[in-house]
């Protein structure tokens, strides 16, 4: 078809000089007649001059041109004014549901859906030619299975071939699957879908089967409600109205619009989603081409973790899996530890509190635990040594405030000093504190696999910690003794024990409150050969005047019993060993000297070292002094001096806030669309709790 020199091909329009409009009875708006006057040139591609309510035969010369030329143009230019799709709509509309030809009905309709590919992200065309989209489904008895996603929100009414689905489905007597109940939930017009899901859909859309299935395994069972549908079409043109009622098995549909109930499950179970996606809807808020990364895929819920989404994740899971012995496992080196997670490198020194915590948290999701996780009072890694990972599930969670666990921390504590003070620190040893830690009867199992690596780890890398004697000396006297009897087998161990052990186990015992004489009759008791100077000849003795003996004992009175011999010789040339070993034994049970604070790169708008916050880490400190310095950072700046200053973004956010609520019962950092700010009531209360450096 040629009009005004324009070649238009595909049909599916109407042509001529009379077709009247239903309702106006003035020229159908989508006639394209050909005896009106087209521009030669200058076409309104933008549709500035084109009304409202569009009719072909009002508009301007140059919107028809425009019109006709996109027409030519295989109705597919998305520079094109959505006034001119509209024009074409309304013929489409008109010949479907007021002239009643179906037999165009599958070209209509395969062309709609065509355009609404193209043009959907207008609001209004997008509304217009969906409601189309439903009412010919009802028209024709053809109902495909709506697929889930955000752009069924229309915000106006639930829509008809969603309507019409689920009462299908409810009508059969069939049970609504998880696509069934999602896109109820997304159509429905009191919805607000969050950033997150709409963000995330692919992931949410995972998540949301998972909570489908636990909460209804065989499907949700909807009854069928006393409504019934009837379809009102509305003329994208305004020019008439249609009523169309749809019939399964010879009988009308069930309408589900006025239901309620099933839905307060459903919005629960979404906002659920959308909680669980935050950190990784953040995530890829400010980097969207991190999806499919290690970082992303530790940030996967765990619901959904051995999906595609999480596979980088569980990539890396099984390869630290790999590395563990048959003991369940491995010692590694924290930067390669950190790497292999995709963890960024920090300064020198030990890790960062907030990226220790991270650290912890990624492993837990790998069903592995490490030693030491400060979360469990066992201190912050130094960078450049290793940590022991172990198989736990979980990550080994255990409650280290527990009594038990506390006592045999303790006394783990005791025995690797014990087993290090001759600097040998051989399997016999560690094998006998491992037996301590597999024969406590107050353990469970999480909490023997967290302390055996504990016990590794203080093993393979010694400790100083100068608060086990002040924790000794007040534990009950019944601990005292189990502590004492484990040092003790720490140094049996291997068979005998070196000066150092001795002066250790004498320090030990006195600290405690035990009678050292005890010490000594355990030693003795144990066969034990304590290391001394070799004997080369044997010892004579100079002869003299000999002693007189003493009065005659009292014939009625027993001999005594036999008493051990304590070779008082041998102990006092232990105890008289060189100062050197007093040093050592000095140096193990000194304080610990202030953790170091890692390295950092100075930003010229950091606050300087007298500007510390009392109870929050110097890292952590400027970083927050910094933020109030500047009143508002966006979202980027702050990740670029978390990073300066050796943190993790999130996590330092998570470490400052919570900092916050124990002094001011709020947070601190407050994030919006603007960045991150102080609130003004709180900048002054930094000052009551700043220190000098």
């Amino acid at each position: 078809m040629e009009i005004a020199g324009h070649t238009i091909r595909g049909g599916l329009f109407f042509v001529g000089r009379e077709l009247q409009a239903p309702r106006s009875g003035r020229k159908d708006p989508s006639l394209l007649d050909p005896s009106a006057r087209v521009a030669a040139s200058g076409a309104d591609v933008a549709g500035s001059s084109v009304p409202y309510w569009p009719s072909y035969s009002e508009i301007t010369p140059a919107a028809r041109l425009a019109h006709l030329q996109w027409l030519a143009g295989g109705r597919s230019d998305p520079d094109y004014g959505i006034c001119y799709p509209f024009i074409f709509l309304y013929g489409l509309e008109r010949r479907l549901f007021h002239d009643g030809e179906t037999g165009d009905a599958a070209a209509i309709v395969a062309e709609v859906e065509r355009l609404l590919a193209i043009y959907g992200r207008d609001y209004s065309f997008r509304t217009y030619a969906s409601k189309l989209l439903g009412a010919a489904a009802a028209l024709l008895d053809d109902v495909p299975k709506p697929t889930p996603s955000p752009a069924l929100w229309t915000g106006e009414e639930l829509p008809v071939a969603i309507r019409l689905h689920l009462g299908r489905r409810i009508a059969e007597g069939a049970a609504l699957d998880a696509d069934d109940a999602l896109v109820w939930l997304l159509g429905h017009p009191e919805t607000r879908t969050r950033t997150a899901i709409e963000r995330c859909f692919p992931e949410a859309r995972l998540l949301w089967e998972a909570k489908f299935a636990e909460r209804f395994p065989s499907g949700m069972k909807v009854a069928a409600p006393k409504r019934t549908m009837l379809v009102r079409y509305g003329a994208a043109s305004g020019e008439f109205e249609a009523e169309i009622v749809p019939s399964f098995a010879g009988r009308p549909v069930p309408d589900v619009v006025g239901l309620s109930a099933p839905l307060k499950w459903m919005r629960e179970a979404l906002d659920a989603c959308s909680e669980e996606l935050q950190p990784y809807s953040r995530l890829l808020g400010r980097k969207p081409e991190a999806r499919g990364t290690i970082e992303a895929a530790f940030l996967v819920p765990k619901t959904i973790a051995n999906t595609e989404f999480g596979a980088p994740a569980k990539a890396v899971g099984d390869a630290l899996r790999a590395r563990l012995t048959t003991s369940g496992m491995a010692a590694t080196p924290v930067r390669t530890l950190m790497s292999s997670l995709g963890m960024p490198d920090t300064a020198e020194g030990k890790v960062p509190a907030a990226t220790a915590t991270q650290l912890g948290a990624i492993l837990d999701r790998l069903d592995l635990g490490i030693e030491p996780d400060r979360r469990y009072g066992s201190g912050t890694p130094g960078l450049e040594g290793d940590v022991i990972l172990f198989s736990a599930p979980g990550g080994g969670n255990v409650d280290s405030d527990r009594d038990e666990y506390k006592a045999m921390r303790t006394m783990i504590e005791v025995a690797v000093l014990a087993a290090a003070a001759d600097d040998s620190k051989d399997f016999a040893e560690l094998a006998a504190i491992e037996a301590d830690i597999a024969a406590s009867a107050g353990l469970g199992a999480a909490e023997r696999a967290r302390l055996q690596a504990f016990a590794r780890h203080l093993m393979s890398a010694g400790t100083k910690q100068g608060n086990v004697l002040s924790r000794l000396a007040k534990m009950p006297d019944l601990d005292r003794k189990r502590v004492a009897r484990s040092a003790m087998s720490a140094v049996l161990a291997d068979g005998h024990a070196s000066p150092a052990e001795i002066r250790f186990l004498e320090k030990l015992y006195k600290t405690m409150g035990l009678p050292v004489d005890d010490l000594y009759s355990a030693i003795h008791r144990g066969a034990i050969e304590v290391d001394a100077p070799v004997s080369i000849a044997p010892e004579e003795v100079a002869v003299g005047v000999a002693i007189p003996t003493g009065p005659s004992a009292d014939a009625s009175v027993a001999a005594p019993a036999p008493v051990v011999r304590v070779d008082q010789a041998r102990l006092d040339r232990i105890r008289s060993e060189t100062s050197a070993v007093s040093q050592l034994l000095a140096d193990i049970f000194e304080e610990d000297a202030e953790d170091p604070a890692p390295v950092v790169r100075r930003d010229a708008a950091s606050v300087t070292e007298a500007e510390g916050l009392i109870g929050l880490d110097r890292a952590h400190g400027r970083l927050l002094r910094s933020v109030e310095a500047r009143g508002t950072v966006d979202r980027s700046e702050f990740d670029r001096l978390a990073r300066d200053f050796g943190l993790l973004p999130d996590g330092a956010i998570e470490t400052i806030n919570e900092w916050a609520f124990d002094r001011f019962d709020e947070s601190i950092l407050d994030e919006d669309d603007d960045g991150l700010t102080v609130p003004d009531h709180l900048r002054a209360a930094l000052s009551d709790v700043s220190e000098t450096a």
